[in-house]
């Protein structure tokens, strides 16, 4: 069989194949097939400055028991109710940093359930809201 009668076929499988990765791909299912941009000049909903003297394994626990949920399947964990993100931001006078976001359709007792937990850890020593990462210079 030569090329020519091939390229049906293999395209065929390759559309078939791509359908069926987009049909498994998970993005988009909790609020909208729209794409978001992240990074340090995106505003996010919240950021978290640690305390300086935290080291990544008591950052790592505040991000398992705080800003996550296990998953009800027992694999893993995923995000806090309503929650779109999580980034690690620079630090800022050597508090390290973590970004977050909400989906459009969280409610507000997400966002504030999320909130008055994270205030309450005594690791966190300032959260600021509706910030890009960027902007922020100082934490005084």
């Amino acid at each position: 069989m030569n090329m020519r009668n091939r390229f049906p076929t293999v395209l065929l499988s390759a559309s078939f194949l791509l359908g069926l990765l987009g049909a498994a791909c998970p993005f988009g299912q909790s609020d909208s097939s729209d794409l978001r941009p992240l990074g340090p000049t995106i505003k996010a909903d919240f950021l978290i400055y640690f305390n300086r003297d935290l080291s990544q394994d008591e950052i790592n626990t505040f991000t398992k028991s705080i800003l996550s949920r296990p998953h009800p399947e027992g694999r893993g964990d995923d995000l806090a109710p309503g929650v779109r993100t999580r980034l690690r931001i620079r630090d800022v006078e050597g508090h390290p940093g973590i970004a977050i976001t909400f989906f459009a359709n969280a409610t507000d007792k997400q966002r504030h359930d999320l909130f008055k937990s994270i205030k309450a850890s005594p690791q966190v020593y300032k959260v600021l809201e509706n910030t890009t990462p960027d902007s922020v210079k100082t934490l005084k």
